[in-house]
């Protein structure tokens, strides 16, 4: 509990006050709008594109101003949300994909529960593959399981590396995890053959910034992290479906899960319903207004939204995982310590 109280401490320091006011929103009101990360990155640029435009489409135009609070993965954010942020929506944010996955795993520091957040909305879902150089000694991921390969990924626990971990527990894969690698440092180890592959690369972004290796058959694509089958990857099976079990698959689709939660916009827990439903409206006009995707599109940003209902309602399927389940999720995951 001391710890509890020192870290919650820390968040009120951030100067936030917790006082709730009155529906409707008002033009002098301000919004916070919380990145748990630092600038630059996908969040920081997906959190100030939607504070760009969410003001826009919010009755009266408040102000939306973006706020970095970078720390251990986005949890020093999101444990701010939770605990420390105002219930009137004048505090929102954008935190990592994997909270479901970190609550799960028991992460230490975490001091929220998913499901009670106010999620508000998605603003795309993240296109995750497995691509391997063209001089891999590989063609598809069902070769792996005879044909050892290496692979970059991020560091213990990171998407990247799960999916390894459970693609080799699960379906048999012989595919060996180099960790502590950054996105970046993966495609340049990718292009020098340091490594035969990357998990760390999004589909249409790389498309986007590496044409030459898509037209020139430099990678090839083994597998896809989401749901189902994109249009643009009709050939390339999903983690989830090369699972052999009813078990397997709902395994593979918790450490998948991220990657359809995507970049998302939260509230607190208990958000006043009124600017929860203002919030939530406001925020679908704003995913569908032609000017903000003529711009994303500028951008090369994806724009795929959910909404903040439905992602209530993903974030709550993992409530009602059968405890074994989630047993072994943790055993296959505590091998990536």
């Amino acid at each position: 509990m001391k710890l509890i109280h020192c870290v919650l401490a820390g968040l009120l320091a951030f100067g936030v006050a917790t006082t709730a006011s009155a529906a409707p929103f008002q033009s002098r009101d301000r919004i916070n709008l919380v990145i748990g990360y630092e600038v630059g990155g996908g969040y920081d640029i997906y959190g100030r594109f939607v504070a760009r435009h969410l003001s826009k489409h919010l009755a009266n135009g408040p102000t939306v101003v973006p706020q970095n609070m970078p720390g251990a993965g986005s949890l020093r954010a999101a444990n701010f949300i939770y605990n420390v942020a105002p219930k009137d929506g004048t505090t929102i944010g954008t935190v990592s994909q994997s909270i479901a996955l970190m609550q799960l795993l028991e992460t230490q520091g975490l001091l929220f529960e998913v499901d009670k957040f106010s999620w508000i909305g998605r603003m795309s879902d993240v296109d995750t593959v497995l691509g391997v150089w063209h001089t891999a000694p590989v063609r598809s991921i069902q070769d792996t399981k005879t044909q050892e390969i290496a692979v970059a990924v991020g560091g213990a626990l990171s998407g990247s590396d799960l999916y390894v971990r459970f693609l080799n527990a699960l379906v048999g894969t012989k595919i060996k995890p180099i960790a502590g690698y950054s996105a970046k440092q993966a495609l340049l180890a990718l292009e020098r053959e340091e490594v035969h592959g990357s998990f760390s690369i999004l589909y249409n972004q790389m498309k986007a910034q590496q044409p030459a290796w898509f037209s020139e058959n430099k990678l090839r694509i083994l597998v896809q992290i989401g749901s189902e089958r994109r249009a643009a990857l009709p050939d390339v099976p999903t983690l989830t479906e090369l699972a052999s079990s009813e078990d397997d698959r709902r395994m593979m689709s918790v450490i998948s899960a991220g990657d359809i939660v995507g970049r998302t916009l939260i509230g607190p827990p208990d958000m006043q319903p009124d600017r929860l439903a203002e919030l939530r409206r406001a925020f679908d006009a704003t995913m569908a207004d032609p000017e903000v995707l003529a711009e994303a599109a500028k951008m090369q940003l994806d724009i795929n939204p959910l909404t903040g209902d439905k992602l209530q309602a993903l974030t709550e399927e993992q409530k009602r995982l059968a405890p074994a389940t989630v047993a072994r999720i943790k055993a296959i995951a505590a091998e990536s310590k």
